[in-house]
């Protein structure tokens, strides 16, 4: 049986065409933000009389990409999708969509939009609309890319619409090649620029999911670097709440999965809140239901694969206040906790070992703000619980300890603590890094002795956050004999971070805060070290270190060859800029090998900069003398550039030119110039393709060289693009070429040119016209005066037949047409 459909029921058509509408018809009320791209406006569409969100954009025109999220989104309706009114197309350019009243999802679930409060059932329901409203754009074949809580929206009645199609595309596999979507809420296979599908939408659900559950940011404490290690490096994820219902912590490990095939559709989502086996804790599914049926949703779309139920177990009837489930990870029996006084919570934490410290857990995890309530005590008394006995519930304790150093009226008793590092441990260093960012005090010189020891014997990721701790204590402490301790210590165990993520912090501080015991020589070797790191980071980070200290540090050729033909942009260009300063002119051998190397580079990566090295090696070896720019001529060198690929051939014009005035007969009698010649004839734009004429043009042409020419393909792609051509100097520059290879024998592919030529000489701006010569070469042949009998080119030889300038040429040719 099919199911009925959720989507729309005023959408009629698979594709709608985007309106337009005029800009007259828009009011402008008020600026609620802006960007790069333009200005946001509340406003009002007036034929409707409908309040309006009004994109008004910066650009003179709309672009191909803009267009394409115009249709995009014009072609969408769905109630939880933002609807589209229309566009204008002349200025002000502007796109328009419905005004949704209450803000984003992020601001109500971060307090920034104090008129929102957002209950259990409210949640639940946002959480299904979300899942609803992908599932239709999926069934679209469209990726959305950027679904975060920013990117939706609360109408008036609190339901969700997704917005901002910008970076959205079609369903395709694909590697990506932009920087599209925010570093938290991307999956592992986009950070790590790799295939993706749909699941990346999936995988942003469940931190979606995660966000709603906690009221917290995703990774919050950490820089983009560090979320991009964590989740595609070492496959972390946010840590749930131990208090999430069973069925709900399910779905969300299964959406962000580190397998994107091991991650549900959006329709079985959407069964799974339909059915109430998801629902978020202390959600009435009586109201739920009332929801669903007030926006007829009766079942699941017909895109899913069966119809579904409504059946809502009834140990979910209970209302929230009765409720209470034991913020346990063992299991998932409810019971409720025992009320307890904030002296009760003091004494039992204050006793070792105490039989009731788990039921404190229970409480304080039930009932937060207790710990504001036990203030200034709090740090001293629950910050040894980490090197107490409690080891089955370290997590909880951390999570606690979380919590506090999150709040600056409570993380301020930190400094209360004696002997701090004695309770520094792997776990514990996120705690220590709230608490050095605004309490530097806290870190003394047995504080950093402790984290040195702890960061030698740490894994790669507590090693990161370890050496981001000291250089936040260098960073906010005025003791600089603590600072000079620091900073020797990370240079001297650098070699330990040379293809970790911390590397390029710990390298970075050392340079910044170099001390004297510290020589640019020896700096040098550890910069040296790090360009063989397997972490981009660190090798960029390497570069930019040597070029502060360009003459105390040499980079080994080899190394800056290896590092030419790197995937990664940054790496390339550094290595480019480290060549042209370390690179030798006088050493033949050295600048031929880098020439071959540049020119694969530029074949691998595109890198203009490495185009810009060869020509600029070029001239300067011109400048040197003969013998140095006869490295340009080795057979080596030439084979590679006239056999680079033919989009790439054009680019190579300036140094063709150069090598052209250097070395005429060499560059004229190459074997591969041919087929080189018919890659400029063929990608090349104008420019390129006329300069490649007048080179030829100079040619002292024998019979073997025109014949490699014809069986090219040169001479084809010529006579093509002048026939084709609206551009008067390309059939200008062209007809040099004609008629040289005309003087040989010749060739018919030419005849399909005399139209062009033809009106090139009736339009002739010069006195004897490269075309008119062309033609007059064409006459010799009979093959070509019956095809300028046919063309009537004998009526544009009239136009110009009283000019005295040509006669020599002109007169013979009309008398062969008559």
């Amino acid at each position: 049986m099919k199911a009925p459909d959720i989507h729309s029921p005023y959408e009629k058509e698979e594709f709608r065409k985007p309106k337009i509408i005029k800009a007259e018809d828009l009011t402008f009320e008020k600026v609620i933000g802006s960007g790069g791209f333009g200005e946001v406006w509340i406003g009002n569409y007036i034929p409707s009389n409908t309040k309006v969100a009004i994109k008004k954009l910066f650009a003179d025109e709309l672009s191909e990409q803009t267009m394409s999220e115009i249709s995009l989104h014009a072609s969408l309706s769905q109630q939880f999708l933002v609807p589209f009114i229309g566009y204008t197309n002349e200025k002000p350019l502007c796109i328009v969509t419905q005004y949704i009243s209450n803000g984003s999802l992020y601001d109500a679930l971060h307090n920034q939009n104090p008129q929102v409060s957002l209950s259990p059932t409210d949640l639940t329901i946002i959480a299904f609309g979300i899942a609803s409203g992908m599932a239709y754009i999926h069934s679209r074949n469209i990726i959305h890319r950027d679904l975060k809580t920013l990117n939706i929206l609360l109408d008036s009645q609190l339901l969700p619409k997704i917005i901002d199609f910008g970076t959205s595309s079609s369903n395709k596999s694909r590697a990506i090649n932009q920087d599209v979507g925010t570093a938290a809420i991307m999956a592992p296979e986009l950070h790590r620029f790799e295939k993706y599908d749909q699941s990346v939408d999936v995988y942003s659900y469940g931190i979606i999911l995660w966000e709603m559950l906690t009221h917290d940011i995703p990774f919050g404490d950490k820089e983009p670097v560090q979320i991009v290690y964590c989740v595609a490096q070492k496959g972390e994820r946010p840590i749930l709440p131990n208090d999430v219902p069973i069925p709900l912590m399910k779905l969300i490990n299964s959406c962000w999965a580190e397998d994107p095939k091991q991650r549900p559709a959006f329709s079985e989502i959407c069964a799974k809140f339909l059915s109430g086996e998801v629902s978020f804790k202390g959600s009435v599914p009586q109201a739920f239901r009332r929801y669903l049926q007030n926006f007829q949703i009766a079942t699941i779309s017909d895109s899913f694969t069966s119809p579904v139920e409504f059946v809502f177990p009834e140990n979910n009837l209970f209302p929230p206040s009765e409720l209470k489930l034991k913020n346990s990870a063992i299991s998932g029996i409810q019971f409720e906790i025992p009320q307890m006084t904030t002296d009760e919570v003091i004494n039992i934490v204050s006793v070792p070992d105490h039989p009731r410290f788990e039921e404190v857990l229970d409480f304080i995890e039930e009932h937060m703000t207790v710990i504001d309530e036990i203030g200034e005590k709090f740090w001293p008394l629950f910050l040894p619980l980490l090197t107490s006995n409690h080891y089955k519930s370290i997590d909880r304790i951390l999570n606690i300890l979380l919590y506090a150093a999150k709040k600056r009226s409570l993380l301020q008793h930190i400094v209360k603590v004696q002997n701090p590092y004695m309770y520094l441990s792997p776990k514990s260093l996120e705690i220590f890094l709230y608490a050095i960012t605004y309490y530097p005090e806290v870190a003394d010189t047995m504080f950093v002795m402790h984290l040195q020891v702890l960061l030698l014997k740490s894994t790669p990721e507590d090693r990161f956050k370890s050496i981001t701790i000291l250089c936040k204590i260098i960073e906010k402490t005025e003791d600089e004999e603590l600072k000079s301790q620091i900073v020797e210590f990370l240079f001297s165990a650098s070699d330990k971070f040379i293809s970790e993520p911390s590397g390029l912090l710990a390298l970075k501080t050392v340079v910044v805060y170099k001390t004297e015991t510290i020589n640019d020589y020896d700096l040098g070797v550890v910069c040296l070290k790090y360009l063989n790191s397997k972490v981009t980071d660190n090798i960029v980070t390497a570069y930019q270190v040597i070029s502060c200290y360009p003459r105390s540090i040499n980079i080994p050729i080899p190394l800056i060859y290896e590092h030419l033909q790197r995937k990664e942009t940054n790496i390339v260009n550094l290595a480019i800029e480290a060549l042209r300063m370390s690179l030798h002119i006088d050493d033949i051998e050295e600048v031929s090998q880098t020439v071959l190397e540049l020119l694969k580079c530029y074949l691998n990566s595109r890198q203009n900069r490495a185009l810009l090295l060869i020509f600029a090696l070029a001239d300067t070896s011109l400048e040197a003398g003969a013998s140095a720019i006869q490295v340009y001529f080795q057979e080596a060198i030439c084979s590679a550039i006239f056999s680079i690929s033919d989009d790439v051939a054009p680019d190579l014009m300036p140094l063709i030119v150069l090598l052209f005035r250097v070395h005429l007969a060499f560059f004229m009698n190459h074997p591969i110039l041919p087929k080189f010649t018919n890659s400029i004839f063929r990608f090349g734009d104008n420019e390129a393709f006329c300069v490649m004429c007048q080179i030829i043009s100079h040619f002292n042409l024998e019979q073997g060289m025109a014949d490699s020419f014809d069986e090219s393909g040169a001479l084809e792609t010529l006579a093509l693009r002048v026939a084709k051509t609206k551009s008067s100097s390309v059939v200008e520059y062209g007809s040099l070429v004609i008629s040289l290879f005309l003087r040989m024998k010749y060739f018919n592919i030419f005849d399909i040119c005399i139209p062009s030529l033809a009106t090139q000489v009736r339009t002739m701006k010069k006195l004897t016209p490269n075309s008119l010569i062309a033609l007059s070469n064409m006459s010799k042949y009979p093959q070509s005066v019956l095809e300028m009998k046919r063309t009537h080119v004998l009526d544009s030889l009239r136009v110009i037949q009283s000019l005295k300038e040509v006669q020599s040429v002109l007169k013979p040719l009309i008398e062969k047409l008559n």
